[in-house]
């Protein structure tokens, strides 16, 4: 594997997370049936805001999955052990909501996005590239 083709699997890991939370955030609803929205946007309307702790730790991963994307994508070791601590964070922070509901465009994000992320974790741990992080 080259280091400009890793680059550019960081570059595309990068986006899809900009364009996928970017989804979540402005258009969670978008491709529900009008009944099924206006039931869960009521549900949400219920729910109690997260706490602070729940609140600074989803930023504390936000802050860390950037900070990893970047130190990767400058090959610095730093950046393996960061995006593992992202990942797992943000595996706790998707167990912290009540529900979720899915849907197509949803699926198919969320898809890429694991295919990819273990895509990265191989690279960066069993490949060739793996010496080159200092």
């Amino acid at each position: 594997m080259k280091k400009s083709l890793f680059k550019k699997i960081i570059i595309f890991y990068a986006a899809l997370n900009l364009i996928y939370s970017f989804k979540l955030i402005f258009f969670h609803y978008i491709f529900a049936p009008s009944e099924l929205a206006k039931a869960m946007k009521l549900f949400d309307e219920m729910q109690p805001l997260p706490d602070t702790v729940t609140f600074m730790f989803m930023f504390i991963i936000l802050i860390l999955t950037i900070l990893s994307i970047v130190k990767l994508y400058q090959f610095k070791n730093i950046g393996r052990v960061l995006f593992l601590i992202s990942i797992a964070g943000t595996i706790i922070v998707s167990f912290s909501s009540s529900y979720y509901v899915y849907d197509v465009i949803e699926i198919i994000m969320e898809i890429i996005y694991n295919i990819t992320t273990g895509l990265i974790i191989g690279i960066i741990y069993f490949s060739n590239l793996k010496n080159s992080f200092e």
